[in-house]
């Protein structure tokens, strides 16, 4: 069975995509839209642009596990390929990017891979005009990644625009194996407190800034498909090294480790297993209760 969904601009698709996925995930999902130029004055891409750019940066940001153009360049200026490709052969079949082969899915277990796989681009022989992009995907996070997804192709068809002058308006389908949607899912993007120093979390940790360290915790709390210890173990080690934080709070921080442990070793032996909201559901818990126990010390020391 093939699920089709279409919108009359960026926005629209989007909200059609998530209307389409409250009913649960869809297999084999086609997702279309036709447009004229310019593609970035749209308002609704707009507000995504930023993340796209992270997404098609030639080197990763340090704020993203992965992003999409370490993988489109690895072997050279993908866009300037697919540039030539179109100007030498319009209609043909060769202007293509693949971002992931198999030997990137052996053994990676539940690592982070793209989820983008492949983009093509052409021309029909009676609309010379008209771009086509054709994008695929093993999974499309409808909620929160789809609209950077499309800020992202708008990006890359502004640019075949740039170098092709003839090209007038943007024909898009997008096929995702699965299309679901996540609310609240981090989009592969760390957490502030994976990105800090030891020196930098000392300096929370000695200042007793209870309202920043709990603002960390609460975004490590977001659903993720990559669990990172380094980060909540170095606050642990902190917290009881400075000697103010209470011995209720750290053994809840250790029930939290121990959660996302458990959750990280059973996310590689699948991604939809069932032990997982049951885990992450465990370690917010326990999260949330060593912020209170926090605030409680806090409180009584005045």
């Amino acid at each position: 069975m093939i699920n089709q969904v279409t919108g009359g601009s960026f926005g629209e698709l989007v909200e059609n995509a998530r209307s389409a996925c409250r009913g649960g995930p869809m297999v084999n999902a086609i997702l279309s839209v036709d447009l004229p130029f310019p593609l970035l004055n749209d308002h609704f891409i707009q507000g995504y642009l930023k993340r796209a750019e992270d997404w098609q940066n030639k080197t990763r940001p340090p704020a993203l596990y992965i992003n999409h153009g370490e993988y489109m360049h690895r072997h050279g200026d993908a866009l300037e390929y697919l540039a030539e490709e179109l100007k030498a052969k319009p209609t043909g079949n060769r202007a293509c990017v693949i971002l992931i082969d198999t030997k990137d899915l052996i053994g990676s277990a539940d690592e982070p891979r793209p989820s983008f796989l492949l983009l093509q681009a052409g021309f029909d022989e009676r609309q010379h005009g008209k771009l086509h992009l054709t994008a695929y995907y093993r999974a499309l996070e409808v909620s929160g990644f789809l609209p950077i997804n499309l800020a992202e192709l708008a990006l890359v068809a502004s640019n075949l625009r740039m170098r092709i002058s003839s090209i007038s308006s943007l024909s898009l389908v997008i096929h995702a194996f699965r299309a679901y949607a996540a609310a609240g899912f981090t989009r592969l993007e760390r957490p502030k407190l994976d990105s800090l120093t030891t020196g930098e979390i000392n300096g929370l940790v000695r200042a007793r800034d209870v309202a920043e360290i709990g603002g960390l915790l609460a975004e490590k709390l977001r659903p993720t498909t990559v669990v990172e210890l380094g980060g909540i173990s170095m606050l642990r080690t902190e917290l009881e090294a400075s000697g103010w934080c209470s011995r209720e709070a750290l053994d809840y921080l250790d029930k939290a480790i121990s959660a996302l442990t458990q959750l990280r070793e059973a996310r590689r032996s699948g991604s939809h297993a069932r032990s997982l909201a049951e885990l992450h559901e465990d370690a917010v818990g326990a999260i949330e209760a060593s912020l209170e126990a926090m605030r409680r010390q806090e409180d009584a020391a005045g």
